[in-house]
């Protein structure tokens, strides 16, 4: 792994483009989990995380071990990942909607200068179906449902893929703290979905652009449900718990390791991006950053 260094804004860079040939441009992956800490990785020094993937990517490039949100908190976290701006500028202090529009929006600058610009997986914006610049995206709110008829693009898919099937059927809802077995079918989790369909729109890519591609995965944000297959690698793990006051908490329970288990990437998805787009677009650029604290410190 190469020296860390520090990433104080990640979006900054793309507010200066200028009018460049597509052959100067580089593809850029943006792959993006919800609500991970910056210890949740392997590659950080935690030997309880099985986060292969994420450990990978670190290895074969950088790691800035020093990146921080200038708001730690869901919604005008991701205001700031949209725009570059602080909060006083997107003007999001705490929690709240996502404007509609603003005038500075990372997807819509990279698409003035000749990207084509997709997002995939969970966006938390508002209106949930709102494009920010993108040309078109595909969308898991984790059954949040802010508007009438809206139905998010995964559970339109589970609703063809697999018929009758429940994708509420563990009862957690996508803002609770409880945890249980995900009761479906691995294949039809909507990590693997956000996975799959980021998959195909490398392996079908074909328009001569340059690409900007964002992959948001909602986990490990809640619901927390994970694979009975996933769940079972952690028997015999001890978590250690989060200290409260002066002294540290005892090793955590069985039902401390599942609620934690869910906060790890569940395809082998850098394994699958690097398979499925070798010989058929240049992966010059993929970048790895996570919402509500970014990959910054705890």
């Amino acid at each position: 792994m190469r020296t860390s260094y520090l990433l104080p804004v990640l979006a900054a860079p793309f507010c200066g483009l200028t009018h460049v040939s597509a052959q100067q441009l580089p593809d850029i992956i943006f792959i993006m989990t919800d609500q991970q800490r910056a210890d949740a990785l392997g590659c950080a020094g935690n030997p309880t995380m099985i986060t292969p993937n994420m450990d990978g990517l670190a290895a074969d490039g950088y790691w800035f071990s020093n990146a921080y949100t200038s708001c730690p908190s869901s919604t005008p976290a991701r205001a700031g990942l949209l725009t570059g701006l602080s909060p006083w500028h997107h003007g999001m202090l705490g929690y709240g909607q996502v404007a509609e529009h603003y005038r500075y929006e990372m997807p819509q600058l990279l698409r003035d200068n000749g990207y084509h610009t997709l997002g995939i997986g969970k966006m938390h914006w508002h209106p949930q179906n709102a494009l920010h610049g993108f040309h078109a995206t595909l969308v898991d709110e984790s059954g949040r449902v802010e508007a009438p008829y809206f139905c998010s693009d995964y559970r339109k898919w589970l609703a063809v893929m697999a018929p009758g099937k429940d994708p509420d059927v563990t009862g957690i809802g996508w803002n609770d703290h409880g945890a249980k077995v995900y009761q479906l079918p691995e294949e039809v989790h909507p990590t693997q979905w956000t996975g799959d369909m980021a998959v195909n729109a490398i392996r079908h890519y074909e328009t001569g652009k340059p690409l900007f591609l964002k992959i948001s995965f909602a986990r490990p944000h809640s619901p927390y449900d994970p694979p009975q297959r996933l769940l079972d690698r952690t028997t015999g793990v001890r978590y250690p718990l989060r200290r409260k006051g002066p002294g540290a908490q005892p090793s955590a329970s069985r039902s401390s390791v599942l609620s934690k288990t869910a906060r790890r990437p569940l395809p082998s998805f850098r394994q699958t991006i690097s398979r499925t787009a070798a010989g058929i677009i240049m992966l010059r650029l993929p970048l790895l950053t996570s919402r509500w604290g970014g990959l910054s410190r705890p």
